[in-house]
């Protein structure tokens, strides 16, 4: 978690606002990669918001969704790494389809091991 409620609201409205940004001036794939990490701080603002409330229903959703979350973070961070590297073309190799879906496969692999 963030430093405090303030910082992970802070950090929330500043994705939200880059997530837009971003949609509009480079792709989908990348602004989709600023959000799933947004996603993460809206999260835990909201987590602040009931923490130390154990028998609290918004807190048990709220963790589960951080365990969600957590889980699935190796796929979404090489997916947006990927559309990182195709955009500014910083990688030749990334022609190759198969491989991009074979690292990507692994990744969701990984996160369906984590998840279980």
């Amino acid at each position: 978690m963030c430093i405090n409620i303030y910082a992970s609201a802070s950090m929330s409205i500043i994705g939200i606002i880059a997530t837009f940004i971003i949609y509009n001036k480079t792709n989908l794939l990348i602004a989709f990669g600023i959000f799933y990490f947004t996603l993460m701080e809206i999260i835990q603002t909201i987590g602040y918001s009931v923490i130390d409330k154990c028998d609290n229903i918004v807190n048990k959703t709220i963790s589960y969704l951080n365990y969600i979350h957590i889980s699935f973070q190796p796929f979404f961070y090489t997916l947006f790494i990927f559309a990182l590297l195709r955009y500014y073309r910083l990688s030749y190799k990334l022609k190759n389809v198969d491989l991009v879906k074979m690292v990507l496969s692994l990744a969701f692999v990984a996160s369906i091991f984590s998840f279980l």
